[in-house]
């Protein structure tokens, strides 16, 4: 069973609008230059979990 829904077309109009405001707001400026990100890292589903274990740990060690 079909169920067409038939969207109101201000409602196509906002959405197409902030469609295009989300657009060209996230353009980066001319000249602008992204920062590079060398302090990102790859690590395994296994390490990250560890790591949170041990951030959890320590936080609940100085909340003490």
């Amino acid at each position: 069973m079909d169920i067409n829904i038939e969207r109101d077309s201000s409602v196509n109009k906002l959405q197409s609008d902030v469609f295009a405001k989300m657009a060209e707001i996230s353009k980066p400026e001319p000249g602008e230059k992204k920062p590079l990100q060398n302090d990102i890292k790859t690590i395994s589903p296994e390490e990250a979990i560890k790591e949170l274990l041990e951030l959890e740990k320590d936080q609940t060690e100085s909340s003490t």
